[in-house]
């Protein structure tokens, strides 16, 4: 699998760039969101470590990469990060958050199979 980003100047130009490339290393952050709709997709055998941008992250050093593995809709997404954001800035470790964030959209049913397994967050260990 090659993981590859597609970046634009908002103009007209755009350009492939390898993901290697582009995410530093080593990644010092604890938390590292990637928020666009696929974004987190990647694969795995049985037994291997698991290819795309989410376990680069984590392999080069992030703790905690929380990621969309399908398309997701954009009103969840703006409650949902919207909600993330206020309980990480409230301090809330953030897998608490996440939890938490997850369980405040469980409002609506049809949300909670759609949207609701699009996200995840994956961690070492």
């Amino acid at each position: 699998m090659t993981l590859a980003l597609l970046l634009s100047d908002g103009r007209s130009d755009v350009e492939w760039v390898l993901a290697p490339r582009v995410f530093p290393q080593p990644v010092a952050a604890p938390l590292v969101i990637l928020s666009a709709c696929h974004s987190g997709a990647y694969q795995m055998a049985w037994g291997d470590y698991p290819v795309g941008g989410a376990p680069l992250l984590i392999h080069r050093g992030a703790s905690l990469c929380l990621c969309t593995r399908y398309e997701v809709n954009s009103q969840f997404t703006l409650r949902f990060f919207d909600n993330l954001g206020r309980r990480l800035t409230g301090g809330d470790e953030p897998v608490t958050a996440f939890v938490r964030s997850l369980a405040a959209m469980t409002v609506d049913e049809k949300t909670l199979w759609r949207d609701l397994a699009c996200v995840e967050i994956l961690g070492r260990t």
